[in-house]
């Protein structure tokens, strides 16, 4: 077992980090005051050749590996702890690797190069009003055929990523959306996935409209209420089998995990950093606070679940390579499923512990919004309330998979 870095991924995270330091230093606190994000920047990392680098050169993809996609998140969070850096590429190479292994031929060539040269964005629309963690109870979007090659799609999605960046984009973008297509007993066994346009080849379609909520932390990249009101979309656009959408879709989620493990890892990477600089330079009763073990054991034990959750989040990583790039016949995807469970569930709580912990190294100092660090604790809160699933619920999925026998302890 290898825990070394290739020279290849060295000189990769060293670029990212040359251009996190030009780019990304300067500009993320007014960003997320902002409230939006670039869209020259999805330009810059697409330029880097990781915005859907995960993709094959087909597409005008990196064929990047996972532990590529989660080391680069790593860098770009150790930057902007808000994770909306990261969370921005992970979206570009979760859902867009799932249409290039599902979608039309005619839907990835349209679609696939515009995120590989940082045209266009994708999202996730799974989670409506009754719940995101139950997939299988999706029942407010309704998709039904109308004839051979098109399907009529009308519904409310709850909580999606990123309306305000995909109409900020020159070619636009959307949503790989999950809809039901079968009644809602059928429950998992009636589900289909679609990529559904808010914007495409610059013109907005007007029968899908976003209304944005406002955030406590995270605040540039945007989560909506998407409503669609009778979209006529091609079957071209379906990704996947029919009523087979729900293990599509979950394939995905299990990507998108992993990937968000590696953003938070570098978001604790700050705050930790932001902590030592102050710990060795404040001073409190004559002595560095650095000297008094309350502080530095604190700090040794965050550095442990630290380097626990990387684990995690790396061995989560080299399964999907694994996975899909190696064809490796003894991988399963409910081990990457697992996998990925456990890495974003250790990792955000990692997350919260050490927010936790560090705010109360600067005292008084950390309630006022003009130290940065309550922003990484907010950037991080927002994986922990539930994107790609929620901690109990992840627990769930772990449990489940270990009484079922699906995963075994080895």
């Amino acid at each position: 077992m290898d825990f070394l870095l290739t020279t290849e991924q060295k000189l990769l995270i060293n670029s990212i980090h040359e251009f996190c330091v030009k780019n990304i230093d300067p500009n993320w606190v007014k960003i997320d005051d902002e409230g939006k994000f670039p869209s020259n920047t999805v330009k810059e990392l697409a330029r880097l050749g990781v915005h859907g680098g995960v993709l094959s050169e087909e597409f005008g993809g990196s064929d990047m590996s996972f532990l590529d996609v989660a080391l680069v998140q790593e860098e770009l969070s150790s930057h902007d702890p808000t994770l909306v850096t990261a969370g921005v590429m992970g979206l570009s190479n979760s859902w867009p690797y799932i249409v290039q292994l599902y979608g039309s031929s005619d839907a990835k060539s349209e679609l696939l190069p515009k995120i590989t040269s940082g045209d266009a964005v994708l999202g996730i629309a799974s989670t409506e009003a009754q719940g995101g963690t139950d997939l299988a109870g999706i029942q407010r979007v309704q998709a039904r055929k109308i004839d051979e090659n098109k399907w009529l799609i009308e519904g409310e999605k709850s909580i999606v990523s990123g309306g305000v960046l995909i109409d900020s984009m020159p070619w636009g973008g959307g949503w790989f959306l999950l809809a039901r297509t079968a009644p809602l007993e059928t429950r998992h066994k009636g589900l289909t996935n679609f990529i559904i346009y808010r914007k495409r080849d610059g013109e907005i379609i007007s029968n899908v409209n976003y209304s944005r909520y406002k955030h406590m932390g995270r605040h540039a990249l945007d989560s909506d209420i998407l409503t669609i009101e009778k979209a006529e979309v091609e079957d071209k656009y379906r990704v996947g089998g029919v009523n087979d959408g729900f293990r599509v879709a979950v394939e995905g989620f299990n990507l998108g995990r992993t990937f968000i493990g590696g953003s938070i890892l570098g978001g604790v990477k700050w705050l930790i950093n932001q902590g030592l600089q102050w710990i060795k330079e404040r001073k409190l009763f004559g002595q560095s606070l650095a000297s008094y073990q309350g502080i530095s054991f604190e700090l040794a034990k965050i550095y442990e679940e630290l380097e626990a959750a990387r684990l995690l989040v790396y061995k989560a990583a080299w399964l999907a390579d694994r996975y899909y790039k190696h064809k490796d016949p003894t991988i399963k995807p409910i081990d990457i499923g697992v996998a990925g469970a456990t890495a974003k569930t250790k990792a955000t709580e990692v997350a919260l512990k050490a927010s936790e912990e560090i705010m109360q190294w600067f005292g008084g100092m950390a309630y006022f919004t003009e130290l940065p660090v309550f922003r990484a604790l907010l950037g991080a809160f927002a994986y922990i309330q539930g994107a790609e699933g929620a901690p109990k619920a992840l627990r769930d999925l772990i449990a489940r998979s270990l009484v079922e026998g699906r995963v075994k302890i080895e």
